[in-house]
């Protein structure tokens, strides 16, 4: 709901050799689209920017782009012709709004650090990170998920999502928009590698420009929190931002991994109790879930994967389990509806 309809495809291009190349063509292929520009002459020692503009409708998945430079001193068959290809992938989603690329860049590109309770002085609790969101139209919000590094993470700490204002932000108030409850970091979620966090109620976000904020405490470090920082590739100064408690704003310029969960899909605010004599357990689970029936009625059972496929239906009179293993891991909403109503459920499944 947030893409552009125009796209600029190009690339900085640096001659560092000895002499002058002409005939500079740059061409840019994704496969499903692709385009040429070039220049004629690159001087010895000098940089250009070719870029042309592309009026693209693109449709949900992965774009793998190749980009290469040739002249006609330098071909594909020079002996130094690997410092004239690069890559470059982004995707396009429907539930998940990301500023970083962690998982989609190709491999090799990444360059990542991290953030969090331990990176500054002063912001061992109430330590606020923040990602830069521009919201194209109206869009429906149900939380946050933030992605952790693999090492640094205690269980234990406190995280607290929000969508920030950007104005008061860079103003220094932290007064949030919308906020979810207060989470606690589980040894899970350090395993996961990501937390998601709803909040109480689906949030429909007007267009706009927004802060998809984490307000972290560690309680002096004995439970530190650190969230990824996407680097490698350039963003603009205040793509993603910090606030240090009795300090200021400050930008950070990078993707730092916080990402929206969008739609209303994920199972934000649905009723977990709506019919008696049905309880679904355990959750979370490693895969198997049961189903209870105590109310002598023919339950139609069907159980979907985040992103709204029906992944299981069955009707059953009696109690009955499912085996979701096989699926993988993830959220999955357990919807079980019978003569006097329906009970839906958000089921993790580890």
């Amino acid at each position: 709901n947030h893409v552009d309809p125009n796209y600029i495809m190009g690339a900085n291009i640096f001659n560092f050799g000895a002499n002058d190349q002409t005939n500079v063509v740059m061409t840019g292929d994704f496969g499903s689209f692709s385009n040429s520009v070039s220049v004629s002459v690159l001087a010895a020692g000098s940089d250009t920017t070719v870029e042309t503009t592309e009026a693209l409708t693109l449709s949900t998945g992965l774009y793998e782009g190749d980009y290469t430079s040739v002249s006609d001193q330098e071909t594909s068959g020079a002996s130094t012709f690997a410092n004239n290809l690069y890559e470059r992938n982004f995707e396009i989603t429907t539930d998940i709004y990301s500023q970083d690329g962690i998982g989609v860049h190709p491999a090799g590109y990444d360059d990542l650090t991290s953030l969090g309770t331990s990176s500054f002085t002063d912001g061992s609790d109430g330590l606020v990170l923040a990602t830069l969101y521009h919201v194209k139209q109206a869009q429906d919000v149900s939380g946050l998920r933030v992605m952790l590094t693999s090492t640094g993470n205690t269980a234990g700490g406190e995280i607290i999502a929000s969508l920030k204002d950007t104005a008061a932000f860079w103003a220094g108030d932290m007064t949030n928009i919308v906020e979810a409850s207060t989470y606690t970091v589980t040894q899970n979620d350090v395993d996961n590698g990501y937390v998601d966090i709803f909040f109480d109620q689906v949030v429909n976000a007007p267009a706009g420009v927004y802060y998809a904020a984490v307000e972290l405490y560690s309680f002096g470090n004995s439970s530190d929190i650190r969230v990824l920082d996407d680097r490698t590739v350039a963003q603009p100064v205040d793509a993603s931002a910090i606030y240090i408690p009795g300090m200021q704003s400050y930008t950070n310029g990078t993707a730092i991994a916080i990402r929206l969960l969008v739609g209303n899909g994920w199972g934000v605010g649905v009723d977990e109790n709506a019919i008696e004599g049905v309880s679904i357990f355990p959750n979370p689970t490693e895969g198997i879930i049961t189903i209870t029936n105590n109310n002598n009625d023919q339950n139609t059972i069907v159980v979907y994967d985040v992103i709204g496929k029906v992944v299981s239906t069955q009707v059953v009179n009696n109690a009955t389990t499912i085996d979701l293993s096989s699926n993988g891991t993830g959220i999955y909403l357990v919807e079980v509806s019978n003569s006097n109503g329906k009970t839906v459920e958000r089921v993790v499944v580890k």
